[in-house]
């Protein structure tokens, strides 16, 4: 077999390979969003739910708690304010501030 025919041989079997596709990514979680969620749900989830009829739509335009993927559309500002928010609460637990600030620096 010449060269020329070889190559020709070659080319005609590796088109006929199916390309492999790559394995869709897999959503990156923030470390303690659940946690996270446990917390925010107890302080929060007042306005941040949408299965409560106390929601409100500016709240749930930032994070919706009952949406899987909540901390998705959050701004690194939105994180500070969060935190900011939660510390300010006369019956917040000192010891979430752990979870919240683990969760907060890995959205930011």
């Amino acid at each position: 077999m010449s060269t020329r025919g070889f190559l020709g041989a070659c080319l005609l079997l590796t088109s006929c390979v199916p390309a492999t596709r790559p394995a869709p990514a897999t959503p990156v979680v923030p470390a303690q969003a659940d946690a996270a969620r446990d917390v925010l749900v107890y302080h929060c989830g007042r306005c941040h739910r949408s299965d409560l009829p106390t929601a409100l739509p500016g709240a749930l335009a930032v994070f919706d708690l009952t949406d899987d993927g909540w901390y998705r559309g959050l701004r690194p500002e939105q994180v500070t304010s969060m935190l900011r928010r939660l510390q300010a609460k006369d019956d917040f637990d000192p010891r979430d501030l752990v979870t919240m600030e683990t969760f907060a620096a890995s959205v930011k």
